[in-house]
């Protein structure tokens, strides 16, 4: 039998309850021809993604109680699991309570200026600088006087 295909990526995230110490999620469940089994959560402070954790919560209802985490201070991504193991895609990142800008599906707003598609700038200009240098060496002396 062959395995069946990753689940899509999970969608709306929100934080629908705060409390001091917790936070109530929901999100919309993802385009899969599997059957899924769950969710999993997962969570950090967001001045600390090295202190990563996950919860497994089932597939109905697609909302969670997340424990021990301030949703103030926190990270959350969610991503669906179909009953052969396989993970889909984490959904965008809910920090400090706020959907997080995506630059190119990576982890979040790195604070560089891009050229489209999430490409550095200076790697749209170095290319374009090599093509104009030997243009101007090849302009004869008398036009920029």
């Amino acid at each position: 039998m062959l395995p069946s295909a990753a689940p899509g990526k999970v969608s709306d995230l929100k934080l629908v309850e705060k409390g001091d110490n917790s936070a109530t999620l929901s999100w919309s469940e993802p385009p899969t021809k599997a059957e899924l089994t769950g969710y999993q959560i997962q969570y950090y402070p967001t001045d600390n993604p090295d202190n990563v954790q996950y919860m497994d919560v089932g597939k109905n209802p697609t909302q969670a109680t997340v424990l021990n985490s301030n949703p103030d201070i926190s990270t959350y991504r969610v991503r669906a699991k179909t009953v052969d193991g396989i993970y889909g895609p984490y959904s965008d990142p809910l920090v400090n309570g706020k959907i997080a800008p995506v630059d190119g599906g990576g982890g979040g707003d790195t604070g560089r200026a891009t050229g489209g598609g999430g490409v550095p700038l200076v790697a749209w200009l170095l290319p374009l600088l090599l093509l104009l240098i030997p243009l101007l060496l090849l302009v004869p002396a008398e036009v920029y006087s």
